[in-house]
This record gives C-alpha cells, structure tokens and sequence, in this order.
C-alpha cells in the first residue's frame, strides 16, 4: 500500500478527506475542467521508431500544455479545489523550478497567491521568471530537505495551503485525466507504457487507475530507471516522521475501487539501466525529434528487450514534458540549452550527448534498432 501524506497548517474535517478513484477522474473529465485552460494533446503513431522491428507506438505529447509539462493538469484541478479564502491567502511549494512554473503561471491566471522556496543552486533565470508572474520566491535553503521544512513552517504560520508536486491527491487526480484522454484518442490501444524516476510514482499510478477503470484489458507497463530521483526520495523520507515539525501525518491508501478493494495497477513492473536510457535519449531524438527524458525511460524497455510481447501492438508512450529534478540545480559550471520554462531534459540530453561519444558500447545497441 503507498501512502499521500497531508501537509499544512490547518486539517480537514474527515467528511472532508481526498478520496482518489477511477469515479472521481471519470466525473473530472465529464465535467470538462480543462477547457480554457488545459490542451487535449496529440497522440502521435511515431513515423520511424522501431517500425522496422514490429512495434506500433504512439507518443502522447503533454509538451503542447500550455506550461509544456502534464503537471499543468494536476495544478488546473488543485487550483480550482481551494476556497476562496485559500486563493486569498495562498499557496506554498518547494520546486526546482518546473513545477514552479507551472504552479506560477496557474497561481497568476487564478489570482492564486503562490510562495516558492528553492535552494540556494536554483539557476537566476528560474527565480527571475517565476517572480516575474507574480510569485514570492524564496530562495535561501541549503538543499531541498531544508526547503521542504521551511515551506511547511511558512504553511502553518501563515496558514497557507502546502502543495506537494508529487504526492497531492488533487494533483494526482488532475494528472490521471491523460489516461481517459488517451483511452478517447487511441479506444483499441492494447498497451501503455508508463515511465518514472520515482519508486512509487503517483503520476504513474493515477494514469492506471484511470484507464484501468475504463478499460481493465489494456496492459499497464511501469517502467523505472534503475537509478531514481533523488529529489523525492530523500523528501519521502524527511516527511514519513509522524509529528513532522509537530505537523500530524494523514495516509490516504488511495488505490481502491468503491468496494473498498485494492486494484492492481500494473501489469508488470520494468526495471532498465541507465546505459539503455541514455540510447533512448539519442534514438527519440534522432528519429522523431522528440526531447523527453521520461519517455526515453520508456522507450529503453522496448530496446532492452524485456518488452518484445508488445510488438505488432499499439502501444502508447506518454511525452511527460518538463518535470522537477535536482539536475535543474546549477550544481556546476556546464552550459546548457535555454527554453521557456527550466528543464530536466536539456541536462540529460548534453550528458547523454558526451556518453554516447564515450562509450562505443552504445553504438551495438543502435545497430541492432
């Protein structure tokens, strides 16, 4: 059972406790809260990728969201589920910097007061654009574990409500409405393949559920690069104290049905190394000029050849867009692309660049694509 945690300054009532289910994402949908303000997003066949090898895959493309990135649909939902008084006295996260911006550039549309703290290494450009709409940025701390406590302290002194990038059943919810797009985009989809850094993933876990719902005979396929994120993490742990900064602890067991009964999310679980990662990173690149870290994580299962059952299937890769890592932190003197909105991406896509150039052991793989 994996567990969201509440954070803030002041509980719900249990009436008012976050259920998450298959239901509430369905109603989500048939109430259209994304119109004006989150993108139906293509769902692409891919026009080279391991054609050649019987694989039919589609890329569900979340960077043409507004703020390039499938967070925008969980910060839309979290947004619009705050009280008026919320709204009024606002909303605290910690970020690198690409949920920042998403939170900020909703926070302003919703005349939502958001504070961010950030470590001490977030990149100036970061700060400066998540200032310039609107947003109080605090970027003092000497790492993410301390900014995480200052923002909760900032939570429940202020009284404002704490937003967890991650773990937020809201942001969860709002996330999982990719998976009953896709299932209206692509009905007769066999597969879909759901990439993660993170060892308990509630974005992967949420898009499950959700076309699991719908439709429990398409295959659901975690894949998790064998080296995680960090970020998380080490944020999981500070926070699994259970009178955190004198903050009780509330757990949601948030996968089950109505009946109360643990689902089965995934089908199988896929664990790839970093080597057939970074191959992934250049192939995407090279074949379909796409940029995605995730979804090279995906893809890398395919090239592995764990996953060769999928061929002559359609068989669907979401395109995460920009999500937070500690590689956003300027750690060190390397220079890399700028975009709109700070990226993982562009950091593993420079590093990728060097390790192909090195390791010659990469070529035997490309040969064989």
């Amino acid at each position: 059972m994996w567990n969201v945690i509440e954070k803030g300054s002041k509980k719900s009532s249990l009436a008012e406790r976050y259920k998450i289910s298959c239901h509430i994402i369905l109603s989500l949908m048939r109430e259209h809260f994304h119109r004006e303000n989150i993108h139906e997003t293509p769902c692409d066949q891919v026009t080279y990728l391991l054609r050649d090898r019987g694989f039919n895959i589609f890329l569900k493309k979340e960077v043409h969201q507004i703020t390039n990135s499938v967070k925008a649909r969980g910060v839309v939902y979290t947004l619009q589920q705050l009280s008026d008084q919320q709204k009024r006295k606002g909303v605290i996260t910690i970020s690198t910097g690409s949920f920042a911006y998403t939170l900020c550039h909703f926070g302003k549309k919703f005349k939502t007061l958001v504070t961010v703290v950030m470590p001490l290494s977030t990149a100036d450009e970061t700060i400066n654009m998540c200032r310039d709409l609107g947003a109080t940025v605090l970027n003092y701390a000497s790492d993410m574990v301390e900014a995480h406590n200052i923002a909760l302290r900032i939570a429940r002194e202020k009284g404002l409500v704490y937003i967890d990038g991650n773990d937020h059943p809201n942001m969860i919810i709002g996330q999982a409405t990719l998976g009953i797009e896709i299932l209206k985009t692509l009905p007769n989809v066999d597969a879909v393949i759901l990439p993660t850094t993170i060892d308990g993933c509630g974005l992967t876990a949420g898009i499950a559920m959700a076309i699991k719902g719908c439709n429990p005979d398409v295959m659901i396929i975690e894949v998790q690069s064998a080296e995680t994120d960090p970020l998380i993490k080490t944020i999981r742990r500070n926070s699994m104290f259970n009178n955190e900064l004198a903050i009780p602890v509330t757990n949601y067991a948030w996968h089950k049905d109505d009946r109360g009964i643990m689902q089965n999310l995934f089908d199988t679980i896929v664990y790839v190394k970093h080597t057939f990662v970074q191959v992934a990173v250049n192939f995407l690149r090279q074949k379909e000029n796409v940029t995605d870290f995730n979804t090279a994580i995906g893809l890398a299962a395919i090239i592995s050849g764990e996953l060769d059952e999928l061929m002559g299937k359609r068989v669907v890769i979401p395109v995460f867009g920009k999500m937070d890592s500690y590689s956003e932190l300027t750690t060190n003197n390397l220079s890399f692309f700028s975009c709109p909105g700070p990226s993982y991406l562009n950091r593993q896509l420079y590093i990728s660049k060097q390790m192909v150039d090195k390791e010659e052991s990469q070529d035997m793989y490309l040969a064989h694509i």
